[in-house]
C-alpha cells in the first residue's frame, strides 16, 4: 500500500497541470452540484430526526427490528429506515449524531455504519436499471447480508442506552 501511495504522489508531482485542472473541475462540481443537493437534504433530515412522531414510530417498531438486526436502541430503527431511503452520507450523519447524543453505543454505531451506509435509494435504482437488475432482488440480497452482518458482528451490550429525550 505504501508503494502505491508513493507512486501516486510521484505522479501528482510530475503532472501539475493535470492535477490543477482536475482540482478546479472537482471544486466546480462540488459547489454547483453536490453542495446545493446535500445541504437542504441534511437540514430536512435534521428536522425529521428530532420530531416526536419519529420517536413514537421508532418505539412502535423497535421490537421486531431488535430481533431482526440485534440493535439495542430505538434510535437505531430510525437510522436503519433513513439508511434504506437516503443512504450515505445522510445515514452516516445520523449515526454520528445519535452516538454524539449518547443514544447509541460505540459498537452499535460502528455496526450501523458498516451495515447500512449504502447508496441512496434513487441512485441505487438508477444503477440497477442501467444493468437490468431487479430492485427487489437487490434489496432482498442486501437485507439478508445486512441481517447476517448485524447477527454475526453485533456484540451484546453491557449497558443499555436509555437517553431517548426528543424535546
Amino acid at each position: 500500500m505504501t508503494i502505491f501511495l508513493i507512486l501516486i504522489l510521484i505522479l501528482l508531482i510530475s503532472n501539475p497541470n493535470i492535477v490543477s485542472l482536475e482540482v478546479y473541475n472537482a471544486s466546480i462540481l462540488w459547489f454547483t452540484v453536490l453542495l446545493p443537493t446535500m445541504y437542504p437534504s441534511f437540514v430536512i433530515i435534521d428536522m425529521i430526526y428530532y420530531m416526536p412522531l419519529i420517536h413514537r414510530l421508532s418505539l412502535a417498531i423497535y421490537k421486531p427490528f431488535r430481533v431482526l438486526f440485534h440493535i439495542s436502541s430505538p434510535k437505531s430503527v430510525f437510522i436503519i429506515l433513513i439508511s434504506f431511503i437516503c443512504g450515505a452520507p445522510a445515514s452516516t450523519k445520523m449515526i454520528s449524531a445519535a452516538y454524539d447524543n449518547n443514544e447509541i453505543s460505540k459498537e452499535e454505531s460502528i455496526n450501523l455504519v458498516c451495515a447500512f451506509s449504502t447508496l441512496s435509494l434513487p441512485y441505487t435504482i438508477l444503477i440497477l436499471q442501467k444493468f437490468n437488475i431487479s430492485v427487489w432482488k437487490y434489496y432482498l440480497i442486501f437485507f439478508i447480508l445486512t441481517w447476517l452482518w448485524m447477527l454475526v458482528f453485533q456484540k451484546k451490550e453491557k449497558t443499555s442506552i436509555t437517553n431517548t429525550s426528543f424535546e
